[in-house]
């Protein structure tokens, strides 16, 4: 054995879980994969299989012995160092703490039972939700343990929709009522999907095992093997984890447990098509009893009761955005004086609604600028020149006439508009093709960036092509 390398974890001496933590890390400490294990098992005429170790690794219950003289022996321990293994394990079999070697006289301190903490990351259910009853109840429906009973494959609902539609606040508030169905706690990440600043999943399994008690200095290098690490450490229990504002599947996928105890929330801007047996939910604007719904919850059920008319008006100009809804709300509530017709009025200067659609760290041309950034080059083109057109809908032969080149990538270059919701289907017209529209904050966002990148001669010309009124 080298003299640089660090020496093998001691053999722990008080109890089943703290011996399942002992081999997990003397596997780290040897730094092999599962994969690894076997391979090395196997040339020492012994039979490790992968799914074997990372079961009996995900219990605290007590290994049985040969498992535990194979595993330390693939592990690289010389005969001595196995026997004391094996003598621990039969110690702790028969109710009698074993002794580590080495160990002095001095009172024993138990280890830290890392293996027992319950993460309770959730941030503070959202106060005034409103509305998305349906939504909500299907998503507990998917998720709760009672109702889904002793099914064996892991549970993952998706929630998807353009930004602020609302997404996170969902998430939140039926993570808040699947608490109780997950005893051994609630993990939270915000992956940064929506401010164009997408987290890595090996940071995100990091941070996963550190909340979930893995000292820092324990945690793997490898990807793949933080990820066994962490379906290592949720084998069997009964955790909630919630993945806020995704960017895509890879992301994604190393953070799914391994066993259907645990169940997986996620939010994205894109439907997920490619997690396999996914729950995909599509969340769009709000109904308008439910937009006016929030917003006398934030600024006072008398005072937009006396203002019903102008509310309307509001909302309407929110788009029924939920984030507009709220950042409206938000600045009626901090001016107690203005009449709500005030307001109203401000918002109807289109060239001016998105400036006025921000307050504090809340703001709905930031939120739209993540999905368009998000776009390749030739697609935010596209995006740009669409919203010249005053129609409430278009044909799809619209893309290929403003962009020019064949049609076949225009329409590519639609459905990655779609796909990103920065435009919806309206529908088909009589001769079958599909048509399109934009959600009436998205255009106006549309316009601005036109303004701001293209010459007037090109956005003249463009409309020209498109035979349509600017």
């Amino acid at each position: 054995m080298s003299f640089d390398r660090p020496m093998p974890p001691s053999v722990p001496a008080t109890n089943a879980a703290d011996f399942v933590a002992a081999l997990r890390a003397l596997r780290v400490w040897a730094d092999l994969t599962y994969r690894a294990l076997a391979i090395r098992s196997k040339s020492l005429g012994h039979c490790l299989p992968m799914s074997t170790t990372a079961s009996t690794l995900g219990r605290n219950t007590l290994p049985r012995r040969e498992f535990v003289a194979q595993f330390v022996a693939a592990c690289g321990l010389d005969p001595d160092q196995a026997k004391e293994w094996t003598a621990a394990r039969d110690s702790l079999a028969a109710g009698q703490p074993a002794v580590a070697r080495g160990a002095s006289e001095q009172p024993a301190t138990k280890p830290a039972a890392t293996d027992d903490i319950a993460p309770a990351m959730l941030p503070p259910d959202v106060p005034d939700f409103t509305g998305r009853t349906v939504e909500a109840d299907t998503l507990f429906g998917r998720l709760d343990r009672e109702r889904r009973g002793g099914a064996a494959a892991l549970p993952v609902a998706a929630v998807f929709g353009m930004a602020g539609s609302g997404k996170t606040a969902l998430a939140l508030h039926v993570a808040h009522r699947l608490a109780a169905s997950y005893p051994d706690g609630q993990l939270w990440f915000d992956l940064g999907g929506a401010v164009g600043c997408p987290l890595g999943a090996g940071e995100v399994l990091s941070r996963m095992l550190r909340a979930l008690g893995m000292p820092s200095r324990a945690i793997p290098r490898r990807l793949d093997e933080r990820a066994e690490t962490y379906r290592m450490r949720l084998a069997g229990r009964q955790v909630l984890v919630v993945l806020d504002n995704t960017r895509g599947e890879e992301q994604v996928r190393p953070l799914l447990p391994g066993t259907g105890t645990c169940g997986v929330l996620v939010t994205s801007r894109r439907r997920l098509t490619g997690i396999e047996g996914a729950h995909h939910l599509e969340l769009a604007v709000f109904p308008e009893a439910d937009a006016l719904g929030l917003l006398s919850r934030i600024v006072g059920v008398e005072r937009l009761r006396s203002q019903l008319a102008e509310a309307g008006e509001i909302v309407a100009r929110c788009g029924r955005l939920p984030l507009a809804v709220r950042v409206a709300g938000a600045r009626l509530a901090a001016r107690p004086a203005w009449p709500l017709r005030r307001l109203a009025e401000i918002l109807g200067d289109e060239r001016r609604r998105l400036d006025q659609l921000a307050t504090g760290d809340l703001a709905v041309r930031s939120s739209l600028l993540a999905s368009y950034q998000d776009l390749q080059q030739e697609q935010q083109r596209l995006f740009r020149l669409l919203g010249l057109f005053d129609a409430e809908d278009f044909p799809g032969w619209l893309a290929a006439a403003v962009l020019g080149g064949p049609p076949t990538r225009a329409a590519d270059h639609l459905e990655a508009l779609v796909d990103a919701q920065l435009l919806g289907v309206a529908g088909v017209d009589p001769g079958g093709q599909l048509r399109y529209r934009f959600h009436g904050l998205v255009k106006l966002f549309a316009r601005e960036q036109a303004r701001a990148e293209e010459s007037d001669e090109c956005r003249w010309s463009s409309v020209c092509e498109g035979q349509a009124p600017a």
